[in-house]
């Protein structure tokens, strides 16, 4: 399942009704302003072909092809493009989350920006079951990341290995 978040228009931008480089003005639905409340309710990265071409030299043809990858989020109406620029989310009230996806989960000094890999410094690791307050939230590419304490430290963790509330899961069995 997808977490929902809420917060507002950091920017003026463009509603889309899919995340797309291509067609926007097709896509178009309306203007969302700065300040606007709005719900986020899914992250994606999209990858889409932007030119084609084709070059004939004698019998051999070579296709090149150009691709673009963007970031969008599905809010109360439609797609925007670069979340982590547009959208502001609200604080949590520092609300309790409980690691839930992986046996471990690294709690990272810092994290970096679209980055598959995260190569932000691990200093602390959160077992299955473990529970923390999340206190701030932060959009990176097409993830939540999300600021908590503790015992070494104040860092930050990828949101959607963690389910909202105190959840009593299984601790997993140490050999």
């Amino acid at each position: 399942t997808t977490a929902v978040y809420t917060g507002k228009m950091a920017a003026d931008v463009e509603v889309l009704r899919n995340p797309t480089v291509n067609a926007k003005n097709k896509e178009f639905i309306r203007n969302a302003v700065t300040g606007e409340n709005v719900t986020i309710y899914e992250l994606a990265k999209v990858t889409e072909v932007v030119q084609s071409d084709d070059e004939v030299t004698g019998n051999v043809t070579t296709n090149t092809t150009v691709t673009t990858t963007t970031y969008w989020a599905r809010i109360n109406d439609g797609w925007v493009e670069d979340p982590e620029q547009c959208l502001q989310l609200y604080a949590l009230d520092e609300k309790v989350h409980t690691q839930t996806s992986v046996e471990k989960l690294n709690v990272r000094k810092g994290y970096d920006d679209h980055n598959a890999n995260e190569s932000g410094d691990v200093f602390d690791v959160l077992i299955k079951g473990d529970q923390v307050t999340v206190t701030a939230l932060d959009i990176i590419g097409d993830k939540v990341w999300g600021r908590v304490d503790t015992n070494e430290g104040t860092g930050w963790i990828r949101l959607d290995y963690m389910s909202e509330g105190a959840l009593y899961v299984q601790a997993p069995v140490q050999n």
